[in-house]
């Protein structure tokens, strides 16, 4: 999958699901980017970093749904980025994105992650 394919899926599926509280992970954008698996991790991570700042309050940036992102990175490491996670920080948007972004850069995913 090219980066322009895969922007296109996440902000397809960020914007049909804006209003949704749960994953539709029956949704074409979703089963596309999944059945991507791991050779997407760096642009998912890079997203997941370019998702900083633009979710303040209640709103969340439609074209770019960090929790797709993560929900997409848990699901292709069929959860083992959550391993050292610490529990307490669970559900709190900024904890889990900080946490992927620095697990992402030791598994060597990216490069640019801080």
């Amino acid at each position: 999958m090219n980066k322009k394919e895969f922007v296109a899926l996440v902000k397809q599926y960020s914007n049909d699901n804006k209003f949704s509280s749960f994953h539709k992970e029956d949704h074409p954008a979703y089963l596309k980017l999944l059945a991507a698996g791991i050779d997407i991790m760096p642009m998912l991570l890079e997203k997941l970093q370019a998702s900083i700042g633009h979710d303040k309050g209640d709103t969340i940036d439609n074209d770019n749904d960090p929790h797709l992102l993560i929900h997409l990175i848990s699901r292709i490491t069929n959860a083992e980025c959550w391993e050292k996670f610490p529990g307490k920080y669970a559900g709190q948007l900024d904890k889990l994105r900080t946490f992927l972004i620095k697990w992402g850069k030791t598994k060597g995913y990216t490069k640019q992650a801080q």
